[in-house]
């Protein structure tokens, strides 16, 4: 991008200069006299022509010499008047801006300025983001919620030519989901700006550009039914930055936000019809697709994963003596409490009655239990339901599957988590058994 600056009170050329070449744009500095030696029609068709002046005079001379014909002229000067705006906007000037809008938005204005005026610049980035668009089109019809959540990142990501990036969604439905690339340098103030999300998601309604210790992040809001439900984050050092980068960006989301509204209306149907309505844990249908994804990983990678099945102990007794709505009372504070007491990738399902299923990726035996006594404990430990009937001792009998140790299918560890859940709850109750390992010996 070619930029003609043109200085006639000389008290600025410096500054710009220092600005111009960090932004990475070919600036050339004229003198008035140097300006009228330049054919007017080069000035009209190729560069941008940036004129600084308080001095009305010497600006208009400039706009009836060698200016006459040129659009794409940002006239720049200290004080604003109407009667300056007036007179050079019938010359056809393309923005009048003062010194004290700072130097981000003067940059902002002259990009502008060089898009409206160069078709062939224009072209070739809107061919850029059709083919773009149309390779996202294509592909998300059949696309996860995370899969294009993907997509979207890894696209900006080649939009600003870094690695540094991150997408972040607060949906009331689906939860938060996060999703990063590369390292951030700044990793502490990337956290401050996830916190203040975080806190008040709607305040980013509108897009940002902040500059931090010689870095440039931005920030895209993702609305949905006018809505602030995440934002896209991009971290891009300072010499590296250009305008377009931002209208780029933009224009992308534009156009891919049907994509992502149809997407995220799926992942929240998907979530309705996999969640139990009582305990807001997994159903079994949720259960039944998992384990399968569970086994088939572990097999393909050598892993174990392990099963716990937990039943309450004499909750029918409860529900005879209190009523249903006790029962139910003490299934959603026990699934909360179980919930607690697990990481983010193991799953915790509601099997049927006051049963429930924790599935264990990447974990043997030993691992299975401990998870086991952290959610005995904290069944017993849990006072929520108690306080109106002092009388109710809730527990529960645990059985432990782990694959391959006690089988090489679904069907044989969900057999075998069962009947080790059930031989507790048949003899002491308000314990885990791990079943032997049977070595064929």
């Amino acid at each position: 991008m070619n930029i003609i600056f043109v200085d006639l009170d000389k008290k600025k050329e410096k500054e710009f200069k220092t600005f111009f070449e960090r932004s990475g744009y070919s600036v050339v500095f004229l003198t008035f006299d140097e300006l009228l030696g330049i054919n007017s029609e080069n000035i009209k068709n190729g560069s941008v022509v940036v004129v600084c002046s308080d001095n009305i005079e010497n600006a208009l001379k400039c706009f009836d010499t060698s200016l006459s014909f040129a659009k794409n002229v940002v006239l720049l000067k200290d004080n604003y008047t109407h009667g300056w705006y007036r007179i050079f906007h019938k010359k056809g000037v393309f923005d009048f801006l003062k010194f004290r809008d700072g130097m981000e938005e003067i940059g902002e204005t002259i990009f502008n300025a060089f898009r409206e005026e160069n078709p062939f610049y224009k072209n070739k980035l809107l061919e850029r983001e059709k083919s773009l668009l149309k390779l996202v089109k294509d592909v998300c019809l059949t696309l996860e919620f995370s899969q294009l959540l993907n997509l979207l990142i890894d696209t900006f990501l080649d939009f600003i030519h870094s690695e540094n990036a991150l997408v972040f969604v607060k949906n009331p439905e689906i939860g938060i989901k996060e999703i990063k690339r590369g390292k951030f340098k700044n990793a502490g103030f990337v956290e401050s700006i996830l916190k203040e999300v975080n806190a008040d998601i709607n305040s980013f309604e509108k897009n940002r550009k902040i500059e931090n210790d010689g870095l440039i992040y931005l920030i895209f809001p993702l609305i949905w039914e006018g809505v602030v439900q995440g934002i896209i984050l991009l971290e891009i050092e300072s010499e590296k930055f250009k305008s377009d980068m931002i209208f780029t960006c933009e224009n992308f989301l534009k156009e891919i936000e049907p994509a992502l509204v149809n997407s995220l209306s799926v992942e929240q149907t998907k979530k309705l019809t996999t969640i139990d309505d009582l305990t807001t844990c997994f159903n079994r249908r949720f259960f039944d697709e998992y384990i399968e994804i569970v086994f088939k990983k572990s097999k393909e990678n050598g892993k174990k994963f392990s099963l716990i099945f937990m039943d309450l102990d004499n909750l029918k007794d409860v529900n005879t003596k209190y009523g249903h709505l006790v029962g139910s009372q003490i299934l959603k504070s026990v699934a909360e409490k179980t919930i607690d007491a697990v990481r983010g990738i193991d799953k915790v399902c509601r099997f049927g009655g006051d049963e429930f299923c924790i599935i264990l990726p990447d974990t043997d035996s030993r691992g299975a239990k401990r998870v086991a006594e952290r959610i005995k404990e904290n069944i017993v430990k849990n006072e929520y339901f108690l306080k109106d009937y002092p009388d109710i001792k809730v527990t529960a009998s645990f059985g432990i599957a782990t694959y391959p140790d006690h089988g090489d299918d679904v069907e044989s560890l969900i057999r075998v988590a069962d009947n080790a859940m059930y031989m507790v709850k048949m003899t002491t109750k308000n314990a885990i058994y791990v079943p032997e390992i049977d070595n064929g010996g």
